[in-house]
């Protein structure tokens, strides 16, 4: 898949849910293909977009989605110029060859646990001691 087989990304992707999947959507899934699938690709497709200059677990506002939507075009460049179709390896070649030393490390072991990730955990599982110490739900 070239560049031009997907429009360029739209800022206002970020917001919208309706109608076929949008450019943002397909290179989000693409790149968590690419880093294994599940939480390995989530973290690997994390990464790239943070080296691309937009990471997930700091962007909570609405006002994030120009800074946002700079890093997916930049990421949708990168993946048009590698065909669409790279491995881990060849993203990883593609950012040392475009940054040098300032290239990421994508080729680690995933997931990587972002603090947001923990402390999401840590609520969940404070939420059901609680119900179940309280007796809000009957334990059978």
């Amino acid at each position: 898949m070239k560049n031009d087989a997907l429009p360029p990304i739209d800022p206002n992707d970020m917001v919208r849910m309706e109608g076929a999947p949008s450019s943002l959507v397909q290179l989000e899934d693409r790149l968590q293909e690419i880093g294994g699938g599940d939480w390995k690709g989530l973290g690997f497709r994390n990464d790239v977009l943070a080296a691309h200059g937009w990471r997930p677990e700091d962007s909570v506002h609405e006002s994030d989605r120009e800074a946002k939507a700079e890093a997916y075009a930049s990421a949708w460049v990168m993946m048009g110029e590698l065909d669409w179709r790279p491995s881990r390896e060849q993203v990883q070649e593609w950012f040392v060859r475009n940054r040098g030393s300032a290239a990421p490390d994508l080729l680690s072991a995933y997931p990587k646990t972002s603090r947001a990730r923990v402390w999401w955990l840590t609520g969940a599982v404070a939420i059901v001691a609680i119900v179940l110490i309280a007796g809000w739900v009957p334990i059978p």
